[in-house]
């Protein structure tokens, strides 16, 4: 995946051990592990990321760029899992809660 190789070879200010992401969904229902549970994304933003997990939904400005429902289960199934392995809580943000997307 280009996203995981741009971020582990330092595509960003340093190299990071894995995706910025703790998971990541498709639009086929299935769902990856990223850094997983009980490790810091980097992906949510300033004063997101040492609280909250980080999904990806793999959607984008081009081809797919509307979630379709098969993503969204994906998603929902990411959040599941990271709550029941990762003590994930109720509250759910996106990168604009972090800033401006």
């Amino acid at each position: 995946m280009s996203i995981q190789r741009m971020h582990m070879a330092g595509g960003r200010e340093q190299p990071y051990s894995d995706i910025g992401y703790s998971m990541v969904a498709c639009p086929h229902r299935r769902v990856f592990v990223g850094r997983g549970p009980g490790h810091i994304p980097a992906a949510n933003g300033p004063g997101l990321n040492s609280q909250h997990y980080a999904v990806l939904a793999l959607v984008g400005s081009t081809g797919f760029t509307q979630p379709n429902d098969e993503l969204l289960h994906a998603v929902l199934d990411a959040v599941d899992y990271l709550r029941a392995h990762g003590g994930a809580g109720r509250e759910i943000r996106g990168h604009r809660d972090g800033y401006a997307t």
